[in-house]
């Protein structure tokens, strides 16, 4: 009997040190991140836009210029707009531009008969996210009589694109 109790004792005290007996631990660690707001706005060059015109007619127009785009990533936890405008257009004549992003709110006049028109809103409800390669179309059309010139001449507009609450 004492043989039995002693096996049984030492049975007992090899299961208490088995690794399989032993009761498992856990510990916890923190990681600090720090997430940066990002509003990142991009718009690439138009190609250009031609006005001509056609006998017995004073009206000037050419074909859209649809060459640019826009790329915006965001994310602000309030819907953003993206507002567009020419603050100092070249003097001189009577040159009506337009732009429209797609998805956005439609044609808007930034300069109208060679004046510059207010910051306009021309896409807006943006959600927090990246948006790339939308397309940018550029309209422009002016009178012979209100643009005069020598020869073919250039006009450059700058069109300053903000992303905004």
């Amino acid at each position: 009997m004492r043989t039995f109790r002693v096996a049984v004792a030492l049975l007992a005290l090899s299961a208490a040190f088995s690794p399989q007996a032993r009761a498992a631990t856990s510990g916890t660690a923190n990681i600090s991140l720090t997430l940066s707001a990002i509003n990142e706005l991009s718009v690439t060059n138009g190609a250009g836009i031609s006005l001509s015109g056609t006998a017995g007619s004073n009206s000037l127009t050419g074909a859209s210029d649809t060459a640019a785009a826009l790329n915006l990533s965001h994310n602000s936890a309030t819907a953003l707009k993206v507002t567009a405008q020419v603050a100092s257009p070249p003097s001189g004549n009577d040159i009506t531009l337009t732009v429209a992003v797609a998805g956005g709110v439609g044609t808007m006049t930034l300069v109208n008969g060679g004046a510059a028109q207010p910051a306009q809103s021309v896409w807006t409800g943006i959600s927090a996210g990246a948006y790339s390669n939308k397309a940018v179309t550029y309209g422009a059309s002016c009178t012979a009589s209100g643009t005069p010139v020598s020869a073919n001449t250039n006009f450059t507009f700058v069109v300053t694109f903000t992303s905004t609450n």
